[in-house]
């Protein structure tokens, strides 16, 4: 697809998550952001002491933003992939307590997936998971 990739890791999070969830949590980050980003496009990977963000450009997705989250969820119906991707890192977020977010900026058609470290109750949109228990079955 001839991406390129941006990485500005400055001073990460002082957070203790499980490996195998860190890695589920990243993998469907980037892999969201492989899918659905334009041929020749970038990824932008920002990460700070209280935030992670994944940016890339791409069209315009149809439909509510605040449903992206939910289990088999799929931009195009014809997609191969199960549209478990954004759901899986929901549940991570829940389970931590942190904030996960989506914004679409038409200028650039940028899009972007925010984690924040710390309480759901910062501002941004919580994930919405009942129990704990959920986000280990994922």
């Amino acid at each position: 697809r001839g991406l390129a990739l941006h990485l500005d890791l400055g001073a990460g999070p002082q957070r203790h998550l499980h490996p195998g969830l860190a890695d589920s949590l990243l993998h469907n980050l980037l892999h969201n952001a492989i899918r659905h980003n334009v041929p020749g496009g970038e990824i932008a990977v920002h990460l700070t002491p209280n935030e992670l963000t994944v940016s890339n450009p791409g069209p315009v997705v149809s439909g509510d933003p605040s449903r992206f989250f939910e289990r088999f969820r799929k931009h195009n119906a014809a997609s191969e992939s199960p549209g478990l991707g954004l759901s899986i890192v929901q549940h991570i977020c829940a389970y931590y307590g942190f904030a996960l977010s989506y914004d679409f900026a038409p200028a650039g058609a940028l899009h972007t997936l925010r984690v924040q470290f710390g309480p759901a109750s910062w501002g941004l949109a919580a994930a919405k998971v009942s129990t704990p228990a959920a986000a280990r079955a994922v």
